[in-house]
């Protein structure tokens, strides 16, 4: 009887990193026992996108396709997990029906897609964050600017306070 498809194991304790973001991914895992926490990290907070037991795999998709890992994994308690390497994978998959396969691959590119698109739209929020912050300061300077001048022009006055107001209505709008 041939070795060649018997795994092998490795354990983690609470709190170990498995894998990282970014990271090339040459295995997979599937978790014998323990708890495994998949995150991002998003404008620099953890963001937890699942939580694994035993029988289910981590790392997968990395392997599959040839990219870069998409999450940090942590062992969330004492863990057990078989290491499933990129052989014993691409020749699991290569002996299913193409139609698994396929759906497979769907599959993975349409995570990889709302990923992608979360990331669009964080980069949005953070430009969207920076202009509040400008808006809130150029409300500021009117405001200040118009209480103390006294002598300006009342065109410029009222020109001051439809920009103060019209900053307040755009940040009313965003957050109601």
């Amino acid at each position: 009887m041939s070795n060649k498809n018997v795994l092998s194991s490795i354990e983690f304790s609470r709190g170990d990193i498995i894998f990282e973001e970014h990271q090339e991914g040459k295995c997979a895992f599937l978790i014998k026992k323990g708890v495994v926490v998949i995150y991002r990290i998003i404008d620099g907070e953890k963001v937890v996108l699942s939580t694994l037991k035993s029988g289910d795999i981590i790392g997968e998709m990395a392997v599959i396709t040839g990219e870069p890992r998409t999450a940090y994994a942590i062992a969330a308690e004492d863990s057990e997990l078989f290491v499933v390497n990129e052989d014993t994978l691409h020749n699991a998959l290569d002996g299913t029906l193409p139609f698994i396969k396929a759906l497979v691959k769907q599959l993975i590119d349409r995570f990889r897609s709302v990923n992608q698109k979360h990331d669009e739209v964080s980069d949005q929020s953070k430009r969207i964050k920076s202009l509040e912050n400008a808006l809130d300061v150029i409300i500021f300077t009117a405001t200040e600017h118009v209480k103390s001048n006294p002598s300006i022009s009342e065109d410029i006055r009222s020109l001051l306070k439809t920009i103060e107001q019209t900053c307040a209505d755009e940040l009313k709008k965003r957050y109601t």
